[in-house]
């Protein structure tokens, strides 16, 4: 049992520092290269999530919240900020779809988080006027 444990702890890890890679290099680029970096960052999450973010976009809530049920909460955190930093740089179709689909997990880490995030929050409360702002 102690080394199943140990295991999903280092894929846990392992993810964490997969978003964090692809944090870093989404806050690095420069807006007019991020379509170039975009194919990394989508084959990365291809292959550790099993997601791009095309397809995120592209899901329907129920959907997108089955296949996120399974992710640990502080690799859901990490997938809002990823989302929160493309929306910043990306182009609009993309942006609308994404800044929803961090607002799903917003709410679903809040439904079922034992803990409060002011940094979710802060994003959530972002990506709203985001919506509000660009598409009302």
């Amino acid at each position: 049992m102690q080394e199943e444990k140990d295991f999903i702890k280092r894929e846990i890890q392992k993810l964490t520092l997969v978003f964090q890679k692809l944090i870093g290099l989404i806050v690095k680029i420069e807006p007019k290269n991020l379509e170039n970096e975009l194919t990394t960052i989508e084959s990365d999450l291809k292959r550790t999530i099993n997601l791009t973010l095309k397809e995120i976009s592209e899901m329907s809530e129920v959907e997108f919240i089955e296949k996120i049920k399974f992710f640990d909460e502080q690799n859901l955190e990490q997938l809002l900020e990823l989302i929160h930093v493309i929306i910043t740089k990306s182009h609009k179709n993309l942006k609308l779809n994404l800044a929803k689909k961090g607002i799903v997990i917003a709410d679903y880490l809040d439904k079922n988080s034992k803990t409060f995030s002011l940094k979710r929050h802060d994003f959530k409360k972002a990506l709203t006027h985001y919506i509000q702002k660009n598409y009302s």
